[in-house]
């Protein structure tokens, strides 16, 4: 009678102490139920073509901690199901090839960021769904080679700053180009995007015509949308013309079923950014005319009364908008006085001050240098450009008192 092992002793420690490689091959039909790997999680790869796969349980993989390789290909999957991949952290490399996987779901490769190989040949993928290679920062080699891609989505491969081989041949829309295309990120400079993200590093080569740029090759990083942006600074035309020269992928990567393209000119008309300037005061004048209403006679002229509103109108080197209450402070017989903002026009704010009684000037009515405040309001230009505030002193005006 030959010798019986009593399974009932193999414990969990004995499972995880089986290491290497599990091949499972050709053993069609084969059906596999969750719970088939349990305790395996010395395991490293796990080889299980040629079955006749058409189904895996969601939890079929759990406990393949240690897993780096898998490679259910050639089989007759149509598709994944949500989470069976959960528990492999670990894994590098993932062949799916040589099945009848229709549709992904966007997080189908969630969590598997130490992935270096993907493989989804010869299935029947028509599409790609956003964000369904987020994460793989690491993945080195990724072959969707005879499916029916018929176009990329924007973004598909953002992020993917480590990939060296891409094989997109024998789809329906191969060869995929990829476009360089300039754009303007803001006033006076360009940048180059393609909108599918650089699979690899791509270098583009610029001209202008009617200005020059800061650089004329950039750089648009693999995993990358946009390139740095690159100055434009105008000449003496009325716009210049930034164009794409051509569009070389890095040479050292391998790549199947993909092209450049360039995009179409783009015209800066107004290239070099317009310099502003803040307003200015330009002059500060006495505008009232004391002799309006004579409060002591004839014999006194220049002379204010009380209530009489003294008038100041400074004058900016362009319209201004004001709002709040700017003031200015004016000197009344050696006493500083507060002339309170009044009104504006164009270029022209004026401030006014009301005489009252003990108010006294023999020498005129004069104004200190730098005394205009914004006491909390604004005084600006059409551009939004704060107003300078700065002035000279203006001397006593004798015929102000």
């Amino acid at each position: 009678m030959p010798d019986v092992t009593d399974c009932a002793a193999v414990t969990d420690s004995h499972l995880y102490a089986i290491t290497g490689t599990m091949i499972i091959s050709d053993v069609a039909p084969l059906t596999l139920q969750n719970g088939d790997f349990a305790g395996l999680s010395g395991l490293e790869n796990v080889c299980l073509n040629l079955n006749n796969l058409s189904t895996l349980p969601a939890d079929v993989f759990d406990g393949l901690t240690g897993l780096k390789e898998l490679y259910p290909y050639n089989n007759n999957l149509t598709a994944l199901p949500e989470g069976i991949f959960d528990d492999l952290g670990r894994l590098e490399k993932l062949n799916l090839g040589y099945n009848s996987i229709a549709t992904l779901r966007a997080d189908a490769f969630d969590g598997l960021s130490e992935l270096r190989e993907l493989h989804l040949e010869h299935n029947d993928l028509a599409s790609l769904p956003d964000g369904l290679f987020d994460g793989l920062t690491n993945l080195t080699t990724l072959n969707l080679v005879a499916n029916d891609l018929q176009s990329l989505l924007s973004g598909t491969f953002s992020g993917l700053g480590s990939l060296q081989t891409l094989r997109l041949s024998g789809n329906p829309g191969a060869p995929f180009t990829f476009t360089a295309a300039l754009s303007e990120p803001e006033a006076g400079k360009v940048a180059v995007t393609v909108v599918e993200g650089a699979p690899v590093d791509m270098t583009v080569t610029l001209s202008a015509s009617g200005g020059t740029l800061s650089a004329t090759t950039v750089t648009i990083d693999g995993g990358e949308t946009s390139s740095d942006a690159v100055t434009v600074t105008q000449d003496d035309s009325e716009a210049v013309t930034v164009s794409v020269e051509s569009v070389v992928f890095d040479s050292t990567a391998v790549l199947e079923g993909l092209q450049t393209g360039q995009g179409e000119d783009l015209q800066l008309a107004d290239s070099t950014p317009e310099v502003t300037t803040a307003p200015s005061i330009s002059s500060i004048t006495i505008t009232s005319d004391p002799d309006d209403d004579a409060h002591i006679g004839v014999f006194y002229t220049g002379v204010y009364g009380i209530d009489d509103s003294i008038e100041v109108t400074v004058t900016f080197s362009e319209d201004v908008t004001v709002t709040g209450t700017p003031r200015l402070r004016v000197d009344i017989g050696g006493t500083a006085k507060t002339a309170s903002y009044e009104s504006v026009e164009g270029s022209a704010v004026v401030f006014s001050y009301t005489v009252a009684e003990g108010d006294s000037d023999t020498n005129g009515i004069a104004i200190g240098a730098n005394k205009l405040t914004l006491n909390g309001g604004t005084i600006k230009d059409a551009a939004d450009n704060d107003a300078d505030l700065a002035h000279n002193a203006l001397t006593a005006q004798d015929g102000h008192k």
